[in-house]
């Protein structure tokens, strides 16, 4: 994107008698002064607080809705109203289909924008590279699109869609009914989105950071099989970036705007210790001390809770952590997860059952222990149970308190015979359920299906009756080890190139997609390094398939946050101590 570093004064009148009294206030945003006038009452940051507001979720000072409506006059829904639905988080637009939306940070908009692909000869910059690079005869040059917008130009632009050119914008950009005050706060929000030559914390003219967290908890070949990984894609793409920078200082000068965008990549691993009610801490003193762009891969023995909580409060990508807890929220934007993993079996589960053409015929059981992983599959399945309008008098939960072999097992499965059994447990408890259960029924009779966490069954080490083998159903949030051979096969390949031992195949795949899709994520941005439009660059990545090997696609989305989408029922085979065939293959959310 081509600039000059000029912006105008942002001084939109208040109307008279708001608030009292007018005060000017000079601000420095983005390496500019700009000025605006602003109510007594309000701070700086409120100003920019509520600007923030209309920008991110089209809400007014007062919590309201913005008033909008298309070019066609019919008004815009409340949920579709934010101007970041389609300007982005980071102001720097997108494509949507054969349509362009441009951006609307300060840089772009008080700038003429040039005709899409042209060369002006005009421009000075610093770009790598000898300045003289970047003149060229005027003939050469090309005329502006549009002109810079002015304050009334950008206001009249807003309210009734004509651009600085005089045009109209397409019809299906709002024309917002915003008063002066409340068209200042928007204005003063934009002039600092995502600051021309400002970039995020972590980035320099030479390399980008990213940190990567690591519990303490886990076992040191888990540890390493992460590390190495990610430690030689980063080598890999630090290797490819060197002529990159050779050809910016010295290549054609119409390719110095696509060569001076590269940077090395820079891994600073954190590595957390203690209760995990101390790890918040631990955090802010790693940020404090080597501030980095996003946090990559990771890996955590229990939950990623408190790293996605000051990640979301410092606006910091967190890119694919390894976890089996992850945190399941609507609304929350910085983390980017493989997918809902616990809450994920449950929800296939209640969509199986909910699909399987003949209800259950006695009551659903859900067995967990508060505190759990158990306990989002539970939450997994009793909310899509009841979106897909199923009686919750059909579900009954037992919630575990006490040791699992001290319950009263016939009455429980006599008050639930014939009907399926969810058994979200793990470790010790499910092996102690599985005793009880071999124990107390040694014949079919009586009992209903048991549905188990595949990778809870598999780290029980626990060999299966053949009677009981009929019973179990298993639920995975990814693939089966074997599913896809000729996917295993070259990261094999891969990992004997690069000296890795074949060790941990479910860390290792997930680790090298990893490395697989950053290079495009990095690309996209352009050298416009701004934390939020990394976010934004996953997003409009499709889906991919052949380059992970855990499961069969991972779908990316504006606003989406968990990738993988769907799971597997898998049935034991019985006659044999492993093996199993797909009762449900890859059931993805309605």
């Amino acid at each position: 994107m081509w600039w000059s570093n000029k912006i105008p004064e942002l001084s939109l009148p208040w109307r008279s008698g708001f608030l009292g009294l007018l005060s000017c206030l000079l601000l420095p945003v983005a390496g500019y002064s700009v000025a605006l006038e602003k109510a007594g009452g309000y701070t700086d940051q409120q100003i920019l607080a509520y600007g923030k507001a209309i920008y991110r979720k089209g809400l007014l000072p007062d919590g309201t809705a913005v008033k909008a409506s298309f070019g066609t006059g019919a008004p815009v829904p409340e949920q579709a109203v934010a101007c970041a639905n389609c300007h982005k988080r980071s102001g720097l637009g997108a494509v949507e289909g054969n349509l362009i939306v441009w951006p609307v940070n300060a840089a772009s908009l008080f700038s003429p924008r040039r005709t899409t692909g042209a060369w002006r000869a005009s421009v000075k910059d610093d770009g790598p590279g000898s300045r003289s690079r970047w003149h060229l005869p005027v003939k050469f040059d090309s005329q502006a699109a549009r002109p810079a917008y002015t304050q009334e130009t950008l206001a009249r632009m807003i309210r009734t869609g004509v651009d600085a050119s005089g045009r109209h914008t397409s019809m299906a950009m709002p024309r917002y009914d915003l008063s002066d005050e409340h068209m200042a706060m928007l204005m003063q929000y934009l002039a600092q989105l995502s600051p021309d030559q400002e970039f995020s914390p972590g980035v320099n003219k030479q390399s980008i950071r990213f940190g990567v967290v690591v519990d303490s908890r886990v076992s040191q070949r888990k540890k390493e099989a992460m590390l190495k990984v990610l430690k030689s894609v980063t080598k890999a793409h630090n290797t490819q970036t060197r002529p990159h920078i050779r050809r910016a200082a010295k290549g054609p000068f119409y390719k110095t705007e696509a060569y001076g965008a590269y940077r090395q990549i820079e891994l600073v691993v954190w590595e957390l210790t203690g209760e995990e009610e101390s790890w918040r801490a631990q955090l802010e003193d790693y940020q404090e001390e080597s501030p980095v762009f996003a946090l990559l891969g990771g890996i955590s023995a229990t939950t990623w809770q408190p790293i996605h909580e000051f990640c979301e409060e410092h606006e910091i990508p967190a890119i694919l952590p390894l976890t089996r807890e992850p945190v399941i929220s609507d609304s929350d934007w910085y983390t980017l997860y493989f997918s809902k993993e616990h809450y994920q079996e449950g929800d296939v589960t209640a969509q199986y059952l909910a699909r399987s053409g003949q209800p259950p015929a006695g009551a659903i059981v859900q067995l967990y222990r508060p505190g759990t992983p158990g306990e989002n599959s539970a939450r997994g399945f009793s909310n899509r149970w009841s979106a897909m309008g199923r009686e919750q008098g059909k579900l009954e939960n037992v919630v575990l308190d006490v040791p699992v072999s001290t319950l009263p097992w016939e009455k429980i499965l006599g008050d639930m015979a014939p009907g399926p059994l969810l058994v979200w447990l793990e470790g010790e408890d499910l092996r102690q359920f599985l005793t009880v259960m071999q124990s107390l029924h040694p014949g079919e009779e009586g009992l209903g299906d048991i549905y188990l966490s595949a990778d809870a069954l598999k780290a029980t080490g626990k060999t299966l009756s053949q009677k009981m083998r009929r019973k179990v159903m298993l639920v995975s949030s990814h693939s089966p080890q074997g599913e896809f051979v000729p996917r295993e096969q070259a990261l094999k390949r891969w990992l004997k190139v690069q000296g890795i031992d074949y060790s941990e195949p479910e860390i290792q795949a997930k680790m090298y997609f990893i490395g697989w899709i950053l290079p495009g994520a990095l690309k996209h941005m352009r050298g416009e390094y701004y934390r939020d439009y990394f976010m934004e660059s996953f997003e409009m990545m499709g889906d991919q398939y052949h380059s992970i090997a855990s499961y069969p696609r991972l779908s990316f989305s504006p606003g989406q946050r968990y990738l993988a989408k769907g799971g597997y029922i898998l049935r034991l085979l019985p006659g044999r101590s492993s093996g199993y065939r797909k009762v449900v293959d890859w059931q993805v959310e309605p």
